[in-house]
């Protein structure tokens, strides 16, 4: 008998030993369905790639820039990747009014994609219409040096232009700068504020919350990682300097991707260092902290990446460097749950999100939160974790075998008083 409760113990330690080994693997987004190149008939070489840039609307995330391009009749034309979250399934938008010179980006909104083309010494812009597929030029506009690495945002009237970079007359330095434009979705003007960022930076990250632009990094004039954080209140026209961004250091990556929810801003992508363990980090609007999130975007080099919050996920997408070799990467991260989505998620949110993988019943979340807690325990926890939960099992079953061997004795008694 004691070998069978002592089987029992060692079945119980190895369970719990495998439970705590599947989750020392986490730790990284997940990894979805890149696009098939070949059968969406694109044309792929990573040779040429320049930044990307996402946004969402509807349930769809739309990809421009990048080396996103298709042959027709002999011309190449820039392409918009569609994902659909729903069906996981990939489509395009070819962009057949537009050239392949410059940069190429996008913000969406009100059922509509804007795409800003820029040729560096132009820029324009064009609104594609969703539902009708019907394209408008809004405006157009010369650039007097070559600019490039403007953060854009959209909020319903205007197209925001943060910070960029103007070409040095050698054409060799792009040097950045601080400058805040905004164009008019009905009437193509362009305006320039008299505010500027403080700390001049291109392709930064930027979100916007209510009537504020919170301005993260971004590629400083000594070509580092910039660690200021910026808050542009829209209502009161002022610049107002937010917490430092947590993690700057000597050969740091300068290239991440953000998106917003809840008032929160997530923000991952640097390569790290071995002092340094992970690469993403949450910013909190109403309490202007930053704190680190434990999973990584990837254990490679991730550049010219772009990312948006969409539903419950962060998704980001890029081009990923690793032994030596280049791929496109499309990964995502949950960072809330369904209900706090459905009911607006202000009151219920939580300090940090929800890293999860998506669960479809309610065991699987009761293990989602057990493995949560998990993660945030210190080694030595575990261990006493595990103590206590062998010391549990041998105690139940010395329970039982004390109630068995007492039924025994009674059954015994009873016997002996019958005869």
């Amino acid at each position: 008998m004691r070998k069978k409760w002592m089987g029992l113990l060692l079945a119980g330690l190895l369970f719990c030993t495998m439970g705590l080994s599947s989750r020392a693997a986490e730790g990284y987004f997940d990894e979805l369905q890149t696009p098939d190149y070949e059968e969406l008939g694109l044309k792929q070489d990573t040779d040429e790639e320049k930044n990307y840039s996402m946004d969402a609307c509807d349930g769809k995330i739309y990809i421009a820039g990048g080396n996103l391009k298709v042959e027709k009749e002999g011309k190449e034309y820039p392409v918009v990747l569609v994902y659909n979250e729903e069906e996981e399934t990939w489509g395009t938008i070819w962009a057949t009014f537009l050239g392949t010179e410059g940069e190429l980006q996008l913000v969406a909104g009100d059922d509509k994609l804007y795409l800003l083309e820029n040729k560096y010494t132009q820029l324009n812009v064009f609104a594609y219409d969703l539902s009708t597929k019907e394209v408008k030029e809004l405006a157009s506009f010369n650039h007097e040096r070559r600019e490039r690495g403007n953060s854009l945002l959209y909020d319903g009237n205007y197209i925001w232009m943060i910070g960029g970079a103007y070409q040095d007359e050698e054409g060799k330095i792009w040097e950045p700068h601080g400058e805040i434009k905004r164009l008019d979705v009905k009437n193509g003007k362009m305006e320039v504020s008299e505010l500027q960022l403080s700390c001049p930076c291109y392709d930064a990250q930027s979100e916007l919350f209510e009537n504020r632009i919170i301005v993260a990094g971004g590629i400083n004039a000594e070509g580092k990682w910039e660690k200021s954080t910026e808050i542009i209140d829209m209502q009161n026209q002022e610049i107002v300097k937010g917490a430092d961004y947590p993690e700057c250091y000597d050969g740091q990556i300068v290239d991440a991707a953000s998106g917003s929810f809840d008032g929160k801003m997530v923000v991952s992508g640097m390569i790290l260092d071995e002092a340094h363990t992970t690469d993403t980090f949450l910013y909190d609007s109403a309490e202007d902290t930053w704190s680190a999130l434990p999973d990584r975007l990837t254990d490679g080099e991730l550049s010219y990446s772009d990312g948006v919050v969409s539903g419950c996920y962060f998704y980001v997408y890029g081009v990923e460097e690793k032994n030596q070799s280049k791929e496109h990467v499309f990964r995502r991260l949950k960072v809330r749950e369904k209900e706090e989505l459905s009911t607006g998620g202000d009151e219920d949110e939580k300090d940090v999100p929800q890293i999860t993988e998506e669960k479809t019943d309610e065991n699987a979340d009761l293990e989602d939160t057990k493995e949560k807690e998990s993660k945030s325990e210190d080694g030595a926890t575990k261990i006493i974790f595990l103590v206590c939960g062998a010391v549990a099992v041998l105690g139940i079953g010395m329970k039982i075998k004390q109630i068995i061997v007492s039924k025994k004795k009674k059954t015994e008694e009873e016997d002996r008083r019958e005869e």
